[in-house]
């Protein structure tokens, strides 16, 4: 069992029932922002990209890999690609860098 799920058994029916009864508020943002101090998120790199996509993957082919282990192992996957095969994520990346400027040029 997860911890959120251990908790959520350790309340009583009425505490579960008052946060289901709560509804969330829509999020007010205007774009990516830093959580924490509210500034324009940056660009993403084409391989940033393509390790965001491909991190799931690699998780569920080798669960017992660490995170840096994981992350070798992507960084090996993005070097053996070849420039046809990296295009989907350096458009990715460019259409991000976009995003920002834009972003910036709002604030």
């Amino acid at each position: 069992m997860h911890i959120n799920q251990q908790l959520v058994a350790l309340q009583s029916p009425q505490q579960q029932s008052v946060k289901q009864a709560i509804p969330e508020e829509p999020s007010k943002k205007k774009g990516k922002e830093n959580k924490k101090t509210g500034e324009v998120k940056k660009a993403c790199s084409s391989f940033i990209h393509f390790s965001t996509s491909e991190m799931p993957k690699v998780k569920q082919l080798h669960p017992d890999l660490k995170q840096v282990e994981i992350m070798r192992e992507i960084g090996s996957l993005w070097n053996r690609l070849n420039e046809e095969q990296k295009q989907p994520y350096i458009e990715m990346a460019e259409r991000d860098k976009l995003r920002y400027q834009k972003e910036v040029q709002m604030q």
